[in-house]
């Protein structure tokens, strides 16, 4: 039976190792997976189904429900507190450093839960392994229940804010791998998932500590190759967040041929337009919340759109714009100062300007289809 999955893994070799499993192994008692979601709905059932189990007791009796329940054999490597003990993986022994391998329980923890997750995750694979599926399920887009249940099991929150960074290694990606998790750590944060996708090394990194981006960002460029972009995402909130940052920062890379002069990093937040025109809908959502909702007011007698707009129009003219609007031009004036502000983005400046052109330029289109006349 061949497996192919409907997404492009092709250079993520763990993640495909799992679906290549059940093509060479026998599995007559479960359904095989043909896709990355449905590969993560056959491993997030059970992780689900261990996670509740052990928040809901105390651990202690070998003989529990859980300690007899069979996992996916097809979940490569596995280490199973029964009989039949796979030892051929050793569990990797850090929670957020990625560092040597070892029994993760031969190691004291911060946090009273953190052996109770410890021995979870070894029922249901090392360390490695799933950290490599949850990244792959949020460079998916998959953010449901089943993902939440992989974080659960790696110890984070289910509230957190997080950030994403991505750039080419320097040397290798196991390399800039440590590298990263190992700066992260060292700023305060605990959590940090590092994943590749196509030639590129990206990490989701938890805000924590004095781990915020443009810190964090800075801290782990000798990860990256010197002569090539590193991007940085924007900070958002929880699971939808980290899917969010993570698009993001890959869509910016797609977006980087078209930024002159090109800075370092490329922060998302300030190519929107570049996203916008390649189909970000992310960036198209923030253009027209974000900007252009922030000149448009309910107030219709307002002016501050359609100074801008007359503004932009006239190429940067006061002396037209004011006669276009039948105003003086130290009034125009005073109105984009006024616009900048109160928004942070001011007509005059060549970047900004091509900004606001942009957004209003999509909210115009937005805001002129039927269900927002009907609004």
């Amino acid at each position: 039976m061949n497996t192919q999955d409907t997404v492009k893994t092709s250079d993520r070799s763990r993640f495909d190792a799992s679906f290549d499993a059940v093509n060479t192994n026998g599995i007559d008692d479960e359904r095989q997976p043909q896709n990355s979601a449905d590969f993560l709905d056959l491993v997030g059932s059970e992780m689900v189904a261990e996670v509740e189990e052990k928040t809901s007791r105390s651990r202690g009796k070998s003989d529990s429900p859980a300690s007899k329940r069979r996992l996916p054999s097809w979940l490569p490597p596995i280490s199973r507190n029964q009989s039949g003990n796979d030892t051929s993986h050793p569990t990797v022994s850090n929670g957020s450093d990625g560092g040597a391998a070892g029994p993760a329980r031969q190691h004291p923890t911060k946090h009273a839960n953190d052996h109770e997750q410890t021995e979870t995750t070894e029922m249901l694979g090392n360390r490695e392994t799933l950290e490599n599926i949850t990244f792959e399920s949020l460079v998916h887009g998959l953010s449901d229940r089943r993902v939440t249940s992989l974080l659960h099991v790696l110890g984070w929150s289910e509230h957190f804010s997080c950030f994403a960074i991505g750039g080419t290694a320097a040397l290798n990606f196991e390399q800039a791998k440590l590298t990263i998790k190992h700066r992260a750590r060292d700023l305060g944060s605990e959590h940090c998932l590092v994943g590749r996708s196509n030639d590129l090394t990206v990490a989701i990194i938890v805000v924590q500590g004095a781990a915020t981006p443009e810190v964090t960002c800075t801290a782990a460029m000798p990860a990256f190759d010197p002569d090539k972009p590193i991007c940085l995402g924007p900070t958002r909130r929880n699971l939808d967040g980290a899917v969010s940052t993570l698009r993001a920062t890959l869509s910016t890379f797609l977006a980087i041929p078209a930024i002159h002069p090109l800075p370092r990093p490329v922060r998302a937040t300030d190519v929107l337009p570049e996203r916008a025109l390649i189909g970000d809908t992310d960036a198209i959502d923030e253009l027209y919340h974000s900007v252009y909702q922030s000149l448009k007011s309910n107030n219709d007698s307002d002016p501050t759109l359609q100074t801008i707009t007359a503004f932009l129009d006239s190429g940067g003219s006061l002396d037209i714009a004011g006669k276009a609007l039948n105003v003086h031009p130290n009034t125009v004036r005073y109105r984009i100062k006024r616009t900048a502000d109160t928004t942070g983005w001011d007509a005059n400046d060549p970047r900004d300007a091509y900004v606001l052109r942009t957004a209003i330029i999509i909210g115009s289109i937005r805001d002129a289809r039927p269900e927002h006349r009907q609004d």
